[in-house]
């Protein structure tokens, strides 16, 4: 099923450390599926909300890290607002009930896991190496 995948431009600026999240803008859930499959990265889907502690403290104790940095520039990293149209839609769809989340997308545009939760920075990055090597698996066909 194809559906609007709308992603806000995040650029976090902290410790003189600029990270942009790459924005989706008005293209579909297919679209960016094959954007990071053509770019040979997985897909790294994070729900937030504004008013969630913990999604705060996840973006700025772990998204802010220069190693969470360099391990993001190895993935498509999208956000999606909780609370937004195209969050709910999306959470519902993804069975996602709780923020912070973040879910990695496998080439065909299916979810192949995720986190619950303000993780650590270990973990998080532990997740994002486990998704590229998880990408690489499907693709070989093994």
């Amino acid at each position: 099923m194809k559906a609007p995948l709308y992603v806000a431009r995040f650029v976090l600026v902290a410790a003189g450390l600029m990270l942009a999240v790459v924005s989706c803008g008005g293209s579909s859930w297919d679209a960016a599926v094959d954007r990071a499959n053509g770019a040979g990265k997985p897909l790294i889907i994070e729900f937030y909300a504004d008013w969630c502690g913990p999604c705060h403290r996840f973006e700025t104790q772990v998204l802010s890290d220069p190693a969470v940095a360099d391990g993001l520039e190895s993935v498509q990293f999208f956000r999606y607002d909780f609370d937004s149209t195209a969050g709910k839609y999306h959470a519902k769809r993804l069975g996602v009930n709780s923020v912070p989340t973040v879910i990695a997308v496998d080439p065909e545009g299916y979810p192949m896991g995720g986190l619950r939760g303000a993780v650590s920075k270990e973990r998080f990055l532990h997740f994002l190496g486990w998704a590229r090597a998880e990408r690489e698996r499907l693709i070989a066909g093994q």
